[in-house]
């Protein structure tokens, strides 16, 4: 073979190269785009929901929880992307933190119905027993690997298909708890030596959100990925992972609630039963029909017996029943007995949810049912209150300290004020680097018990300022806690942290509980 010969042989090699580097950029960059826009769906869906139910409290607050967590997830996306060129080659750091689960499962089902809607797949959710809802662990790498077993299920399905996600919890012991989650689908499944190909780390890009790499991810957190496919009949995967329980339940919110009786129509077998299991922990007393004719002969035959039904949990979503005209048949039958009826709907479809208020339902309920969610209506209608707040009123004092707020942008800062305030803290506002120095510099030593440093700042950032502050010449330069509140979360950005003096770190957006504790550990700890 000739020199020209060998060139064009090696000009035709590194073009087939590039062309194949460049389909895989094209297939990451289409991946990424599909991954933004669910959680943006889902942002965008919860805003309308809010504007049909804003004279209702409960329901609003539950839906810009979900935001907030939509939001979040955002973050991680953006975060993943420079991290996950290490997943495969290097140990991805860890985000363990206490989190909620019925939030976290409840938003990604929000998220993923409304994309199987579009595809015209079937999608649901159910619990195969009690589950712990406040946990502690890498929530953030569980929602990648969870959207990346979703994403593998839909794509592997067709119009008209179906997609189960099936969720139980294993007590390990009293603080330790083994998640599984089951993903079936009916879609086209694979052979063995398919299968095997999947799981190859060799054969798949980094810059590709693989199945392979999703089990690294999970084996790394300590849990295992396997599956189980047959050609033609679809495909299961099951994924373990460890997880800590955060807080035990606490059973004295159960008190006074047996003498609440519970009517359950159409609910579908795996609500049915979830519900029940809930329901008989409490020694509830309810009863289970398939429609409102045989609803209303038990709230008649209650009425026989000298006792009433107070509470309704109903699911027309299924079944060829006019929701207004059962609604009502239920309101006449119960007479002047109060009765409140809770529709329970396939996740949070504004459409169905505006139907269901329209025809009379006093609140409506998205699947799955989660104890909390069960609990806190029970508590509401008995005259109790259950329901927990992501920070408790009180629960954090720092009044009598103050702290320097350097934050370059307005509504950032007016948002962090106000969290800061209500935890009782006094604050001072920088906008810049050097704004922020020059404060510092300025006040009496001891002045702040706490400096909050935003890092991308235009000038002078957030690093430059901290190691100035670290320099000066008195005596709290180097004993006052600084903390940055970045966008970045990646390890690079956290040891850059701490080399330029920083003590402790806060991911934006800011989490009100983790933002309190970071200050309340910061300034109790600090050096005097």
């Amino acid at each position: 073979m000739g020199k020209n010969e060998l060139t064009v042989k090696k000009l035709k090699e590194e073009n087939e190269r590039l062309r194949q580097e460049n389909e895989k950029w094209k297939r990451y960059v289409a991946h990424l785009s599909h991954r933004l826009r669910t959680p943006l769906n889902s942002i965008s869906g919860l805003a309308t929901i809010i504007k049909n139910c804003r004279n209702n409290p409960d329901e609003v607050l539950e839906c810009v929880n979900k935001m907030d967590f939509a939001s979040q997830m955002l973050v991680n996306i953006v975060s993943s992307v420079e991290e996950f060129s290490a997943v495969l080659d290097d140990e991805p750091p860890a985000y363990n933190s206490r989190f909620d689960f019925k939030l976290f499962i409840s938003s990604i089902s929000f998220d993923f119905s409304n994309q199987c809607r579009d595809d015209g797949v079937d999608y649901s959710v159910s619990f195969e027993d009690e589950a712990d809802e406040e946990l502690l662990g890498d929530s953030i790498h569980l929602n990648q690997a969870l959207f990346s077993m979703l994403n593998f299920a839909l794509a592997s399905s067709q119009p008209g298909g179906k997609i189960e996600l099936s969720v139980s919890q294993t007590r390990m012991d009293r603080s330790n708890v083994m998640l599984q989650l089951a993903m079936k689908d009916n879609g086209c499944g694979f052979t063995e030596k398919e299968l095997e190909e999947l799981w190859d780390i060799t054969g798949c890009a980094k810059i590709d959100f693989s199945l392979a790499a999703t089990k690294r991810i999970i084996e790394r957190m300590g849990g295992d990925l396997s599956a189980r496919s047959v050609p033609g009949e679809g495909t299961t995967l099951t994924a373990t992972v460890p997880f800590v329980i955060a807080s035990e339940a606490d059973d004295s919110m159960c008190e006074s609630l047996t003498v609440l009786r519970i009517l359950m129509i159409g609910l579908d077998n795996q609500t049915r039963n979830s519900v029940c299991e809930i329901l008989k922990r409490v020694g509830a007393d309810f009863t289970c029909v398939e429609s409102t004719e045989k609803a209303v002969a038990a709230i008649k035959e209650a009425e026989e017996d000298g006792s009433s039904f107070g509470l309704c949990f109903a699911d027309w979503t299924c079944a060829e029943e006019d929701i207004a005209e059962s609604v009502e048949s239920l309101r006449y039958t119960a007479g002047d007995k109060p009765l409140h009826i809770a529709a329970v709907i396939d996740y949070d479809n504004s459409d169905i949810r505006n139907e269901a208020y329209a025809a009379g339902a006093d609140s409506v309920l998205a699947k799955p049912l989660f104890q909390s969610t069960i609990f806190n209506i029970m508590m509401e209608l008995s005259g109790k209150m259950y329901k927990k707040s992501s920070v408790l009123r009180g629960e954090f004092d720092l009044t009598g300290n103050c702290v320097l707020l350097c934050e370059d942008n307005e509504l950032n800062a007016e948002l962090a004020l106000e969290l800061l305030n209500s935890a009782g803290l006094e604050v001072d506002c920088a906008m810049n680097g050097d704004d922020a120095v020059a404060t510092f510099e300025a006040s009496e030593p001891g002045t702040y018990d706490a400096i909050l440093m935003d890092i991308k700042m235009p000038e002078k950032d957030g690093f430059e300022a901290a190691q100035e502050i670290r320099a000066l010449k008195r005596t709290d330069a180097k004993t006052v806690p600084i903390i940055a509140l970045t966008a970045d979360a990646f390890a690079g950005d956290i040891a850059k942290a701490k080399e330029c003096g920083m003590n402790d770190y806060i991911v934006k957006p800011i989490d009100t509980r983790l933002l309190y504790q970071t200050l309340e550990r910061n300034i109790k700890g600090k050096v005097l």
